[in-house]
């Protein structure tokens, strides 16, 4: 199978559904996922690359504890549900009001970018 056509199966896979991994409950808050969090052992100083960031629920909750954050995937579908959550994030950071809340630091450096592709 060639770059090309494994390229096209995965945007047909996964574009297709992208939307509904970011309403997912087994994704969007399931154990593994604050796991995963915790299991970083985030201090605020790192630069964190998520790659195969899908719908950016990992990517929301590693910002809020990174110096900076870039997202990368092979869909488009799946990088416009991350770049969706972090504006959502961004919105909800900015509506509390807390001038040093980390995550306004994250956001400023949080990054939503294709994969790049052979």
């Amino acid at each position: 199978m060639s770059d090309a056509s494994v390229n096209q199966s995965i945007q047909q896979q996964f574009g297709a559904v992208a939307a509904n991994y970011t309403t997912s409950t087994v994704h969007a808050s399931g154990a593994d996922l604050q796991g995963l969090i915790a299991a970083a052992g985030l201090t605020g100083r790192e630069r964190v690359l998520d790659v195969g960031c899908g719908a950016g629920h990992v990517t929301i909750g590693l910002a809020a504890q990174a110096l900076h954050l870039t997202a990368v995937d092979l869909t488009q579908a799946m990088l416009d549900q991350t770049q969706a959550q972090v504006e959502k994030f961004a919105a909800q950071c900015l509506q509390e009001g807390e001038k040093n809340h980390a995550g306004q630091q994250a956001v400023r450096e949080l990054v939503v970018r294709p994969a790049a592709r052979r």
